[in-house]
C-alpha cells in the first residue's frame, strides 16, 4: 500500500457533524463539585470544507453570523447565506465549536475585557 492509498482512503471518510455537543470536563484533583453537561455545550460555529483530492484542491468555509442565527457560506470573493441543513450535510476538513456557557473551575472571574493588566 502506497501513501497516495492511504490519503485517499482517509480523504473519504466524512465526520458527522452536530450543532450542539455536550461535554463533560476531565476530572481534576482541584475540582470541588461536578460539573454539569448543561455547563459545557459547544455550539457549531464554523465547519471547513475542502474540495478536490489530497493533492490539490480548494477550501471553503460555513460560518454562522455573530447574532448566531444566520449561515454563511464563504470561498475566496463569493459569500452568501447558508441553511444549518447545508452546513450539516457538508463533508468537513475541520470543525470548530464555541462554549455557549462559560465558568472557572475555581469560582467566578471577572471578564478579561476591561484593558487593564492583571
Amino acid at each position: 500500500m502506497n501513501i497516495s492509498t492511504i490519503l485517499a482512503s482517509q480523504a473519504s471518510r466524512s465526520i458527522p457533524i452536530t450543532s450542539n455537543i455536550p461535554l463533560q470536563p476531565p476530572p481534576t484533583p482541584k475540582r470541588t463539585r461536578q460539573v454539569s453537561l448543561e455547563e459545557n455545550v459547544y455550539k457549531l460555529h464554523a465547519v471547513i470544507v475542502h474540495l478536490g483530492d489530497v493533492f490539490s484542491g480548494h477550501f471553503i468555509t460555513y460560518r454562522r453570523a455573530p447574532n448566531g442565527r444566520q449561515w454563511f457560506f464563504t470561498s475566496d470573493s463569493c459569500v452568501r447565506r447558508a441553511s444549518l441543513e447545508e452546513v450539516l450535510a457538508a463533508s468537513p476538513y475541520m470543525i470548530f465549536y464555541e462554549r455557549l456557557r462559560a465558568h472557572s473551575l475555581e469560582g467566578n472571574r471577572p471578564p478579561c475585557s476591561s484593558g487593564k493588566a492583571a
